[in-house]
């Protein structure tokens, strides 16, 4: 999921997104609410994995990969993910989205509601009030991000960004 709205972090992740998807051809890129997201997934024939983007705010000094409860998919992914982000910055936090985290379970929780095989990470790519990840966010940072993202995915089929 990518919002575009036009604010800096919709402008981060929907450039992120568009270096995935040059990395990943398979990836598919759904600018739409979670709802509208959720009608498109529930009819798609192929399992997917759902992939949202975020950036985060309040001076952390991590990026943040999470999976839905009860999903061994979603960590496996998540796993991924965030092993190969660890080759981007230093402190990669790779969690379940339980009570720590109950707004990316929020996010999340759609996904699993569909019928069909899905699964779903949040990334949060980093702080963007945080001045040692403003390099994150220029060009070859972004390129760094959507490999690691792009290798975490690499032993699945489709994914939606």
């Amino acid at each position: 999921e990518v919002g575009c709205g036009g604010g800096r972090e919709d402008r981060i992740v929907c450039d992120l997104a568009q270096r995935i998807r040059r990395l990943r051809p398979d990836v598919e890129i759904l600018e739409a609410s979670r709802g509208a997201v959720a009608d498109h997934l529930s009819a798609c024939a192929a399992p997917a994995v759902v992939v949202e983007l975020h950036c985060n705010a309040g001076g952390g000094d991590y990026a943040l990969v999470c999976w839905y409860p009860g999903s061994a998919l979603g960590q496996q992914i998540a796993a991924r993910v965030a092993q190969a982000y660890s080759a981007v910055l230093a402190r990669v936090l790779c969690h379940m989205a339980d009570d720590r985290w109950p707004r990316v379970a929020r996010c999340l929780r759609p996904y699993y509601e569909l019928p069909g095989q899905r699964t779903g990470i949040l990334v949060e790519i980093g702080f963007i009030d945080n001045p040692l990840h403003a390099r994150l966010f220029e060009d070859d940072g972004l390129n760094d991000i959507a490999r690691a993202i792009a290798a975490g995915l690499s032993d699945r089929g489709g994914a939606h960004a």
